[in-house]
């Protein structure tokens, strides 16, 4: 976070959920990053991200979720209302709101490499 903090960008975590459940999913996790909420996927469906059930329990996910329970740490639950075949991305805006970087996800735990963000900051 210091690292994109140095860069002069500012992290803001898009939840597709209420406000009771991403409080509690706050509260879990000890995140402190910004919030903002979208429970009716109108951001996500702007940045073409997908509803996909056949994409969301696959080998890789499972993998994730074994190794999680291996190393101790719990999954983390579903939240009311969350619809969890909902894929996310890493996204990154120029400050005139233009968008700078796209990386919707192909499975839930795929995420870009922070180096990948960090040089998208300084194009």
């Amino acid at each position: 976070l210091d690292q994109f903090e140095m860069a002069g960008c500012r992290v803001i975590i898009v939840a597709r959920t209420t406000r009771p459940s991403a409080l509690l999913w706050l509260e879990r996790t000890g995140f402190a990053f910004s919030l903002l909420l979208d429970p009716e996927l109108v951001l996500y469906r702007q940045l073409g991200l997908r509803r996909d059930a056949s994409k969301v329990w696959t080998d890789k996910s499972m993998v994730h979720y074994a190794q999680e329970k291996v190393a101790g740490r719990p999954a983390l639950p579903s939240y009311a209302g969350d619809d969890l075949q909902v894929f996310g991305g890493d996204f990154i805006f120029r400050s005139d709101g233009g968008l700078a970087y796209s990386y919707p996800s192909k499975f839930p735990t795929d995420r870009p490499e922070v180096e990948s963000l960090l040089d998208a900051l300084k194009s």
